[in-house]
């Protein structure tokens, strides 16, 4: 999806922050959870830390939907490599330093 709903030199910027909003929720979710259990019972957290979730699932269900991209399989009368052909392959592919 982010492919394709941003061009082509902003994708490792949203890659970066969809990366990062993981860890950062996570952590979030546990001090604000923490918070909240001290405060009105850890039966309320259940509650409370469900409602990003479900506006974040109503909000999709109006998202754009990305375009799918047709994939060109090749044809069946190519011949492919055999186990030595692609180790030979990957041992020869040397990083440049």
């Amino acid at each position: 999806m982010i492919a394709a709903w941003y061009p082509q030199r902003q994708r490792g910027a949203m890659i970066g922050l969809f990366r990062w909003a993981q860890p950062f929720g996570i952590g979030l979710g546990i001090m604000v959870g923490g918070l909240l259990a001290v405060r009105l019972g850890w039966r309320a957290v259940f509650g409370v830390l469900a409602l990003p979730g479900i506006l974040l699932a109503l909000a999709m269900l109006f998202a754009p939907d990305y375009k799918t991209r047709r994939i060109d399989t090749p044809s069946l009368d190519c011949a492919k490599p055999g186990l030595r052909e692609t180790w030979r392959f990957i041992a020869g592919n040397r990083t440049c330093n």
